[in-house]
């Protein structure tokens, strides 16, 4: 099988004489763009007969230094990957023999379906294989009104994160035909809500890509605590032992397929998952603020958003701000405020007693325009997103000389994901973010702007009266 990366492997020969450094063979290159930094890139010792001092009573070969070695960049041709040259009507006709893909499906808000391509994509690297991106899909009682699904590269940028991660990695519709195709393509996959979860409901069909799909429960070694029924995590390493032969297990529990009731074993070289979501290292949902978040450290941290994704969102800003088209977009500090979506019946009764007030919001904004003078960095401009329709709300924003995007004409131009991508963008643009606790927009637009920007996150606590009061 195709291996798409290995780690950095050293040969050192020390040829035990004086006046010849010993032989270094770097047999491969990395993945990670932190390697390329001092501290993390692989280093050796070597023999250095500078380093030696005339009165020294060593043998020369024991003298060492320590040399720090860039890895190798590995270009990737996506068609060196496929068997066609476009996208077929079945997706098995178009996958190589001799590689090792992996996929799985998108679910629940559209921010979670990003955090399920990002621990995708993590265990595409840890196993390496090579990973298969679905779609964003809508998705009941989430942000997007939307019916038809949306590439993962219409928003991120998937040249500069291949570049970054130095693996190669595919998205759907270059395997598979489906907008056209009428094949329904046989699959056996690992059911981790019936495994990690122990779901009694159906697990999900992405019928978009004419899929049909047998799944299998995945074992109970998979998740982070075996014996707790509540806790639905999957860790990455229990996953990645499902894709090799000396840990898969044999003896399964598998599911008839929907449509034509055929039950298939998971595929050896097309690895794929019900949802992945719910997958960590060592803790719950640590991709939201952990800094242990591998999710995070290797992969989310270098999924930028698109030079045009961008270019609109500044557009956005420059409008909101009135700003002239010849001068420079101003600093400014975002605020999400989430206001809807949430089980309140499940966590603090009253809606008016759970959700913060806006003074909560303008405290956090306060706190940030603090820490940023002490940077000296003034910011007088602040944008508010959120999903609250109520017109009075809105009243007390613009009251408080915030400001909004105007998505009036958004979905019509761009199309119905648009305002949700804009924001997103938006948030992850400031020198400050103010973001709303629970929710995985909130978390990510504070990662990406402590880690992009260099700025300053809060996010807002809720639950009961008082409970961001500090």
């Amino acid at each position: 099988m195709l291996a798409v990366g290995r780690p950095f492997q050293f040969v050192l020969v020390s040829l035990g004489i004086s006046s010849m450094l010993a032989t270094l063979i770097l047999l491969c290159g990395g993945f990670r763009k932190d390697s390329f930094e001092p501290s993390a890139l692989p280093k050796v010792q070597i023999f250095d007969p500078k380093a030696q001092s005339k009165n020294s009573a060593m043998d020369a070969t024991t003298v060492t230094t320590t040399v720090y070695i860039e890895p190798t960049r590995i270009s990737y041709d996506d068609q060196l990957l496929l068997v066609k040259e476009t996208a077929t009507p079945s997706c098995k006709e178009n996958l190589q023999p001799d590689v090792n893909y992996i996929t799985g499906w998108p679910q629940f808000g559209w921010n979670n379906q990003v955090i399920g391509m990002m621990n995708l994509l993590y265990l595409a690297l840890i196993m390496e294989r090579v990973p298969i991106i679905p779609p964003f899909e809508p998705f009941k009682n989430s942000h997007v009104d939307a019916s038809a699904s949306v590439n993962f590269s219409k928003l991120f940028d998937l040249p500069r994160l291949k570049q970054e991660l130095g693996i190669p990695i595919l998205e759907w519709w270059q395997v598979k035909d489906f907008e056209q195709s009428s094949v329904v393509d046989q699959l056996g996959c690992w059911s981790l809500e019936r495994g990690a979860w122990h779901a009694s409901w159906v697990t999900p069909q992405p019928t978009h890509l004419k899929l049909d799909i047998s799944y299998s429960v995945a074992p109970s070694w998979i998740k982070r605590v075996r014996e707790n029924y509540t806790d639905m995590h999957s860790t990455f390493w229990g996953l990645a032992k499902l894709g090799f032969d000396d840990t898969r297990p044999t003896n399964l529990t598998t599911i008839p397929s929907p449509v034509n009731q055929i039950s298939l074993i998971p595929d050896d070289s097309f690895l794929c998952f019900d949802n992945l979501y719910f997958v960590c290292a060592h803790e719950g949902l640590e991709i939201n603020e952990r800094a242990v978040s591998p999710a995070w450290r290797f992969i989310g941290r270098y999924m930028h958003y698109t030079p045009r994704m961008r270019e609109i969102a500044d557009r956005y800003i420059r409008k909101t701000f009135n700003i002239e088209p010849s001068a420079p977009s101003p600093p400014y500090i975002a605020v999400h405020a989430r206001r809807t979506n949430y089980n309140f019946a499940n966590s603090c009764g009253e809606v008016d007693e759970c959700l913060p007030p806006l003074s909560a919001f303008v405290r956090r904004v306060e706190d940030i325009k603090a820490e940023l003078a002490v940077k000296g960095v003034e910011v007088k401009n602040v944008v508010m997103t959120s999903d609250e329709s109520d017109s009075s709300w809105w009243g007390e924003v613009y009251r408080l000389g915030w400001t909004q995007l105007d998505h009036s004409g958004t979905a019509q131009d761009y199309g119905p994901w648009y305002p949700t991508f804009i924001d997103s963008v938006v948030l992850a643009g400031g020198v400050g973010l103010v973001g709303t606790d629970i929710s995985t927009m909130s978390f990510l637009a504070k990662r990406r702007v402590i880690e992009w920007n260099g700025g300053v996150a809060k996010i807002v606590l809720w639950g009961h009266a008082g409970a961001d009061d500090h």
